[in-house]
């Protein structure tokens, strides 16, 4: 896991860049990732259902597999426009 967040922290700048995303949208991306990994922990601190179950962690995963393959069928970032299925 932090191996993935160090290399994609290393690698969207660039990939920005290519994207033509400006400074301040790639540094308020990468601080709205960095603030929700925080509230996580915040928030699992707090609380303590997920301590003893498989349950939360399952569904974690499932919602992470979801937003990766959205990402690889769309045709351009933030729109699922154009793809036939």
């Amino acid at each position: 896991m932090v191996a993935a967040l160090s290399g994609t922290a290393a690698l969207f700048p660039q990939l920005a860049t290519t994207l033509g995303i400006t400074a301040d949208v790639h540094g308020s991306l990468l601080a709205l990732a960095r603030a929700g990994a925080v509230l996580a922990f915040i928030g699992l601190h707090y609380t303590a259902f997920w301590r003893q179950q498989l349950w939360p962690l399952w569904v974690a995963q499932a919602v992470a597999a979801g937003a990766i393959t959205l990402f690889a069928i769309s045709d351009r970032p933030g729109s699922l426009r154009g793809r036939s299925w």
